[in-house]
């Protein structure tokens, strides 16, 4: 399964505010986000990133949402949303549902957890011209190295910059 890790990105690095709030995203990059899932097909999202953008975001209609959480005892009630508790339990869920590819949305936890499973094979990150000074850095804790190779970069309306790796495994 091929998984793309796709986050917005402040200049000096943090996917989000320290609450989680990630406001300062463009509306340019939100419609080119909802884009990309919906032409995936499936998500790898966090409970907590899903609960907060729940309705307002999540779940994205006609796309399988997989959702990870500690919690065992939550229950999918939306149609399209399932609850895995492991990254390894929600690539066999995709898979199980047909997908051959996948988005991994955030938030930071679950991009560490697909990190250190080594389970993402490419990155895309769009850029804002923000600088936020602290908040969640996009692998969490994360302090291996990742080693990447530059697909390409652009730039969308003098406004964002979309950098591509692949990630080297």
């Amino acid at each position: 399964m091929k998984i793309t890790l796709y986050n917005a990105i402040s200049i000096d690095g943090f996917i989000a505010k320290e609450d989680g709030n990630s406001d300062w995203v463009s509306d340019t990059d939100a419609e080119i986000f909802y884009n990309t899932c919906k032409k995936t097909g499936c998500i790898f999202v966090g409970r907590r990133t899903f609960d907060q953008f729940k309705s307002e975001i999540y779940p994205i209609q006609n796309v399988t949402n997989i959702v990870l959480t500690s919690n065992n005892n939550l229950q999918t009630v939306e149609e399209n949303t399932f609850y895995v508790n492991s990254v390894k339990e929600a690539v066999k869920t995709a898979e199980e549902k047909g997908h051959n590819e996948a988005i991994l949305v955030g938030g930071a936890r679950t991009n560490e957890s697909f990190l250190t499973e080594t389970f993402i094979d490419e990155i895309i990150l769009s850029i804002h011209p923000i600088a936020l000074g602290s908040g969640l850095k996009i692998f969490n804790k994360y302090s291996g190295e990742i080693h990447l190779s530059l697909v390409k970069t652009e730039s969308m309306n003098n406004e964002l910059v979309y950098i591509y790796y692949k990630v080297n495994k």
